[in-house]
C-alpha cells in the first residue's frame, strides 16, 4: 500500500473529517498547497476556499472558511472556522448568505470588528458557490 497520512478537519462544533490520505491540497492564506506522505513539517494560516482530499479520479471536495492547518510527516489538521462537503452545499443558502453578509459589508471600514467575520462568509459562500459550478462528481 502507498504511504498515507492522518487527514483531520476540525471546527469548533465537531471532528468534520478524519482519514487515512494519500494527497490533500489546502488553500493557504499565501497560496494553494499540495501535501503528500512525509511532508516537512509546516503551520500555515487557511483562507476560505476548496480543500481536495485525494486525486482528480477519485477526489473528495470541501469548502473551509479561515483557521490554520498544521502539517507534520504523517498528519495534517485543519482548524477551520466552518467546513461543509460538496454534496452538503445548498446554492440557494450560499446565494442568500454572500447577499446578506455582502450588504453588511457596505459602507463598514475594515478596522471595524465585524468587517473580518462578515469578509470571510462572503468568501466561504463565494468557494461553495464556485465548487457548484465545477461539473466533476465527487464521493
Amino acid at each position: 500500500m502507498a504511504a498515507s497520512f492522518q487527514l483531520d478537519i476540525v471546527t469548533p462544533e465537531r471532528l468534520a473529517f478524519t482519514e487515512e490520505v494519500l494527497f490533500v491540497t489546502i488553500p493557504g492564506q499565501e497560496g494553494t498547497f499540495g501535501v503528500l506522505p512525509r511532508h516537512a513539517p509546516l503551520l500555515s494560516a487557511v483562507k476560505p476556499g476548496v480543500v481536495q482530499v485525494g486525486d482528480e479520479g477519485d477526489a473528495v471536495f470541501f469548502v473551509v472558511s479561515k483557521g490554520y492547518a498544521e502539517v507534520l510527516p504523517n498528519r495534517v489538521t485543519l482548524l477551520v472556522d466552518d467546513v461543509i462537503a460538496r454534496n452538503e452545499i445548498k446554492r440557494d443558502e450560499m446565494e442568500a448568505l454572500r447577499g446578506k453578509c455582502s450588504q453588511q459589508l457596505v459602507g463598514r471600514p475594515p478596522e471595524d470588528a465585524e468587517y473580518l467575520f462578515l469578509r470571510n462568509r462572503v468568501e466561504f459562500a463565494e468557494a461553495c458557490l464556485a465548487l457548484c459550478r465545477q461539473e466533476k462528481p465527487d464521493r
